[in-house]
């Protein structure tokens, strides 16, 4: 390999490890059932400047998973964990949004503004819980690892698959129908699409 590509190969690295992917996300036309929940949560949803966006359709993300090659890539764990914290600031921003939207409407209740992220190579798992809170001087995000997991031992790597399932089923149930009640709320205080 010449100087020429393994420079280029270098700066491609670089260029990943730098580069936050864009959170799993959830189709807007999963999120409502009805056409006024739609019709409210795209108003909300474009509203959000920071919010990275992969498809014009997808808002409220919960769930960031970052993979790195361990070994020889030039990549790390630290890595992927960086990112996540990227990736989950962003969903915690929408989330944050709707929230507002809520209290605009004079709504005393709240969305739980809580995401998770898995940060995984070919060895170890980390799985973290994120949250903001409002403080004095604005809001923050808060990412606490909860637990890792040693991929090459069957009872823990059963346990990750366990936690990422009841992520997967926290997100597709509960926290799904949070926004709904709250785009419905939303919607019938004239918060919503006009």
């Amino acid at each position: 390999m010449s100087s020429s590509q393994l420079e280029q190969t270098s700066t491609e690295r670089s260029r990943e490890r730098n580069h936050i992917e864009p959170p799993l996300q959830v189709p807007l036309s999963n999120l409502s059932k009805n056409q006024a929940q739609q019709t409210t949560l795209e108003h909300i949803h474009p509203s959000i400047p920071s919010y990275a966006q992969g498809t014009p359709e997808v808002a409220f993300p919960f769930f960031v998973v970052k993979l790195k090659a361990a070994a020889g890539m030039g990549e790390s764990l630290w890595d992927a964990a960086n990112q996540c914290a990227g990736g989950v600031a962003a969903c915690l921003w929408a989330l944050n949004q709707l929230n507002t939207a809520l209290s605009a409407v004079g709504c005393q209740g709240r969305i739980p503004n809580v995401c998770y992220s898995l940060a995984i190579d070919n060895n170890l798992g980390q799985l973290y819980v994120s949250w903001k809170a409002e403080e004095e001087d604005g809001l923050t995000v808060y990412v606490q690892r909860v637990a890792s997991y040693l991929l090459s031992d069957t009872e823990h790597f059963v346990r990750l698959y366990a936690c990422v399932a009841s992520i997967l089923k926290w997100g597709a149930t509960t926290r799904l129908q949070h926004i709904r009640v709250a785009a419905d709320y939303i919607g019938g205080r004239g918060g919503g699409g006009d």
